[in-house]
C-alpha cells in the first residue's frame, strides 16, 4: 500500500514564517507573547506622528475648502435672485422692510422661489444656503445669515436712482425712507419703490450680496439685511479676522459671478464706493 497523499502534502508544506521551523532556520528565537512593549510604544509613536501630519494638512486645507463652499452658496443665491427678477419684470426683492406689522427681508423673498412647495417654512429648510461655511459666530436667537445687500439710502439719494448714485441695490423700507421716496417721486403714489436690474449700469461691477458676519445677522430678519459700508462687514466676537477666507470676503455681483477681495479692494474703509454703489465709475 502506497503512502498517504495527505501526509505527503503535509510534509512538503513549508514551515510557517514565524513558527519554530523558521526560527531554527534563521537562528531567531520563537516567541508566543506577540509585540513587546517597546515595539508597541514605537507603533503608537509613529501613529501619533502620522496623525499629526494628516491633521495639519487637513487644517491647512479646511479654510480654503470653506471659502469655496461660500462661493458656491453665493452662486446658488445669485441664481435665485435671477429667477426672482425674471418672474417680476427684472425687479429685485426689497432688502429689508419694517413698516408697522409688515417685516421682511430679501432672504424670505428669494426662498419662496427656491422651495415653492414649502410655504412659510421654506426659509428654515434652506437655512444652510444663507450661511457661509466659515461663519461660526454664535447667534443669540435664530439661525445664522452671513450675507447682506448693499444699501440704497433713500433719504440721501432720493428716488429713482441716478446714474451716478452712491447707493447700492438693497432698498430698506421703513416709514421715514418710504416717505422720502414718495416725496422725491410723485409717480409712486401709494406704491413702494422697486429696484430693478435694468437700473444697474454695470451689473458685473456692482455687488448684490456681501458677507456680513455679525451676531445679529439672522435668517429672515430685516435687521442687518442691508449694509452701508465695507467697515460694517466684520462684527464677529469669537472669530479671527485674518483666518476668515485668508483676510478677504466673497462678493456676489448682480450678473451672478462671485469675486473674492478685501474690504479696501471692494470699496475702501472710509465709505461706500467701488462695488458697493450703482455708480459705474467709482
Amino acid at each position: 500500500m502506497g503512502p498517504d497523499r495527505t501526509q505527503m502534502k503535509r510534509l512538503k508544506r513549508p514551515p510557517w514564517p514565524w513558527g519554530p521551523g523558521q526560527a531554527a532556520a534563521t537562528g531567531c528565537r520563537g516567541r508566543e507573547g506577540g509585540f513587546t512593549r517597546t515595539e508597541l510604544a514605537t507603533v503608537v509613536l509613529l501613529l501619533m506622528v502620522v496623525g499629526g501630519v494628516v491633521w495639519a494638512a487637513v487644517q491647512g486645507t479646511g479654510e480654503p475648502r470653506r471659502t469655496w463652499g461660500c462661493r458656491a452658496r453665493l452662486k446658488t443665491l445669485g441664481e435665485a435672485f435671477q429667477t426672482y427678477a425674471m418672474e417680476r419684470e427684472h425687479a429685485l426683492p426689497v432688502g429689508a422692510v419694517r413698516l408697522g406689522a409688515v417685516e421682511s427681508a430679501w432672504d424670505r423673498e428669494i426662498a419662496k422661489g427656491m422651495n415653492p412647495t414649502a410655504g412659510d417654512a421654506g426659509l428654515d429648510k434652506l437655512a444652510q444656503w444663507f450661511r457661509c461655511p466659515s461663519d461660526a459666530e454664535p447667534r443669540g436667537e435664530g439661525q445664522a445669515r452671513s450675507y447682506s445687500m448693499p444699501m440704497y439710502e433713500l433719504r440721501d439719494e432720493g428716488w429713482p436712482p441716478r446714474r451716478l448714485s452712491m447707493g447700492g441695490v438693497g432698498l430698506y423700507l421703513d416709514p421715514d425712507r418710504l416717505r422720502a421716496a414718495r416725496e422725491s417721486d410723485a409717480t409712486l403714489g401709494d406704491s413702494w419703490p422697486v429696484m430693478r436690474v435694468t437700473m444697474v449700469p454695470a451689473p458685473a461691477e456692482t455687488a448684490l450680496l456681501v458677507e456680513r458676519i455679525a451676531i445679529r445677522n439672522v435668517l429672515g430678519s430685516p435687521t442687518f439685511a442691508c449694509i452701508l459700508h465695507p467697515r460694517e462687514q466684520w462684527a464677529a466676537k469669537t472669530l479671527e479676522r485674518p483666518k476668515f477666507h485668508g483676510g478677504k470676503f466673497n462678493y456676489l455681483m448682480v450678473d451672478g459671478h462671485v469675486e473674492r477681495m478685501t474690504e479696501r479692494e471692494s470699496g475702501g474703509h472710509t465709505g461706500s464706493g467701488g462695488v458697493w454703489t450703482l455708480r459705474p465709475d467709482d
